[in-house]
């Protein structure tokens, strides 16, 4: 199984001030979305893992999220591509769950989900949540200059095993190309993260993921509302379960 986990903003999508809270504002960076069928037509499964505070913070709510990934999957299958899941993590940091990036669990979850090896699975992100969820996971882990990626590499604080391409095209050109015999991007030397990456939410390999509830696949009134053309099936979302309260 050839599973690619993608981030959303500054990977897809443009970043935002703030968040993406309709789905007016959802704008796909140029290429992305052929990049994305690229992936399809290869044969690799394709999937998103989003931190999604906005949620818990009551900003917007379970529908208005599902009407952004409606067209952020419409326009994917419009230049004949698929998204396959879409894994959301409904908590602000400060709830302390597992699945909220820089933890791996969403990733675990969808490696999980699809039968897949963490080693033969790639994370490609912009932030350094992004970077330390991948690793954390066992991923092969690419950054995107695009987003708040120039920012993360220009922090010197990058792995040298992350790999490092302009936007998401580029890193699909390098991937599929490293599949014919290709020369892949070569990783950028930087020092470890260190023990601050740690404090900053990171987990070692091997970390156990939460047990994520799955939520079924949208409905009906999902698709009469919006749902993806063609008939296809839309990707079903993997919602995080709640963070435990903390005692006191």
């Amino acid at each position: 199984m050839k599973l690619v986990i993608l981030d959303r903003e500054g990977v897809i999508n443009r970043a935002v001030q703030g968040y993406v809270l309709g789905p007016e504002q959802f704008e796909p960076l140029p290429g992305s979305l052929e990049a994305i069928a690229r992936l399809h037509h290869a044969g690799y499964r394709v999937a998103v893992a989003t931190n999604q505070a906005p949620l818990s913070r009551g900003l917007f709510d379970m529908a208005m999220l599902n009407t952004i990934h409606q067209r952020m999957c419409r326009l994917v299958e419009a230049v004949g591509g698929r998204i396959d899941a879409i894994a959301i993590c409904p908590h602000s940091p400060e709830q302390d769950c597992n699945c909220r990036k820089p933890r791996p669990g969403m990733l675990l979850e969808l490696i999980d989900r699809f039968g897949a090896l963490p080693a033969q699975t790639t994370m490609i992100g912009d932030t350094p949540a992004d970077v330390l969820a991948g690793l954390a996971a066992g991923c092969d882990t690419w950054l995107v200059r695009t987003g708040h990626g120039q920012a993360t590499l220009d922090s010197g604080l990058l792995p040298p095993q992350v790999q490092v391409c302009n936007d998401l095209a580029d890193a699909v050109d390098s991937l599929l190309g490293a599949e014919h015999g290709a020369r892949p991007p070569e990783a950028v030397l930087a020092p470890p993260r260190g023990d601050s990456a740690q404090r900053e939410g990171g987990t070692t390999h091997g970390a156990r993921p939460p047990e994520g509830v799955l939520a079924p696949p949208w409905g009906d009134s999902a698709q009469r509302e919006g749902g993806t053309t063609h008939g296809a099936r839309p990707p079903e979302a993997v919602l995080a379960p709640p963070a435990a309260p903390k005692t006191p």
